[in-house]
This record gives C-alpha cells, sequence and structure tokens, in this order.
C-alpha cells in the first residue's frame, strides 16, 4: 500500500541459497540494497528467527478461555554494516548457523511453558533483512525456511539370496523289468 502512494524508500533483494536447512548447516546468501535515493541509517542487519504458535488456556471475562500467541523463541542477528549513507546498488554477503538442538522438542521453551497447559506447534523459521533508518521508515524483506533432520543414506538393498535352482535331468524311460519264464 504504501508503495502504491510513492512512500517506500526502497527496496531491499534477499536472496537464499536453499529453502531447506539442518541444524547446524549454514545458511547463506545476500542482500541487495535498491534505494529510491541514498539515505542515512543506522545499520543493516540479517536475522534467523524462530516463532512458534501456541494454544492453551487463560483466565478471561467468563472464566478460562483459549489463548492464541505467536512467541519468538529464537533469534540471531548478524549486522552487516553499520552507520552511513546507503545507496542503490550495495550487496552484502552473509552466513548465518541453524542452531545445532533447533529439532528437540524443548527448543526454545521454558520452565513456565513446560508448567503451563500449552499446546505448541513447531517452530517456524525465517530469514529477515532490515535497513535500520532513523525517524524514518525501515526497509525490511523476509524469506520463510525449513529446519528439517538431516537426511540419513539408508543402507543399500540387498537383493534376496536366490537359490540356484538343480540341474533338470532328462528324462529316461523306466527301464523294464525282465519277465520270469514260465
Amino acid at each position: 500500500m504504501l508503495d502504491a502512494l510513492g512512500l517506500t524508500p526502497g527496496t531491499l533483494a534477499l536472496e537464499v541459497k536453499g529453502r531447506a536447512f539442518s541444524p547446524g548447516d549454514a545458511i547463506r546468501g545476500r542482500v541487495t540494497l535498491s534505494l529510491r535515493e541514498p539515505g542515512e541509517a543506522r545499520r543493516l542487519v540479517v536475522a534467523l528467527a524462530a516463532k512458534q504458535r501456541a494454544v492453551g488456556l487463560a483466565p478471561g471475562q467468563r472464566g478460562l478461555a483459549l489463548s492464541y500467541r505467536k512467541d519468538t523463541v529464537w533469534r540471531f542477528e548478524l549486522v552487516l554494516d553499520g552507520e552511513r549513507v546507503y545507496r542503490t546498488g550495495l550487496s552484502y554477503p552473509f552466513e548465518l548457523l541453524v542452531p545445532e538442538g533447533a529439532l528437540e522438542p524443548t527448543f526454545g521453551h521454558s520452565l513456565l511453558d513446560a508448567l503451563t497447559a500449552n499446546h505448541r506447534f513447531p517452530p517456524e523459521w525465517s530469514v529477515t533483512a532490515v535497513l535500520e533508518r532513523p525517524w524514518k521508515l525501515n526497509v525490511k524483506a523476509a524469506v520463510d525456511v525449513q529446519v528439517v533432520s538431516r537426511p540419513t543414506r539408508a543402507p543399500p538393498r540387498r537383493r534376496a539370496a536366490v537359490k540356484p535352482k538343480p540341474p533338470k535331468l532328462k528324462k529316461k524311460p523306466p527301464k523294464k523289468k525282465p519277465r520270469p519264464r514260465a
């Protein structure tokens, strides 16, 4: 909507190599600026974050009611550049690591979460880039990524042992028994 009104200062192109990663993998990518005019900014930041939806019971006007919320359970920010004048065409490579315990059932949970009866959904992961501008609209971009278990190599399939068939023998006509002589 702001773009249609001509109020956006520009865009960020956020390129991520791949969409599915495993714990311990490096997420590599590049942020490229496309601004309408050069401008002062505090910093350019890229972040990897995990948000998790939770459903539970909470006190309401008429007793207990269902509550829905989405919490940020993990976030890591990497500052790509500091305070300066940013212009169109600047490009910054980055590398973020997926945390080792990202697939653990208790990833991002606190003791309070364990004591409450909240149902938590799997974390939703995203890479975001933000150009923070003082007293102006920030320029943002985001890409959703998946954190999945590392594929295991299946052992090679063994063929079922085939028993060799005995060689076929040619059938000989049965021998005639000699008849006793009378």
